[in-house]
């Protein structure tokens, strides 16, 4: 799937999503590394502060 969101919690963690479900179950854990490899797009959002979240739709670039 497409990664269409990016959320760079308070806590410091990431979350890479792809909009397609919000059940928990099947959420998976991957290191951003491995996010990376598959959409190196991401790469835009790493000074993205804690708190803030950038989103775009399927095939445009992440904006926040």
């Amino acid at each position: 799937m497409p990664i269409l969101r990016v959320s760079h919690d308070h806590d410091g963690d990431w979350q890479v999503l792809c909009d397609t479900t919000l059940d928990a179950k099947e959420a998976i854990v991957v290191c951003v590394g491995c996010a990376f490899q598959m959409d190196k797009t991401i790469a835009e959002l790493a000074d993205l502060p804690p708190g803030w979240t950038a989103w775009r739709d399927y095939g445009r670039t992440l904006g926040s």
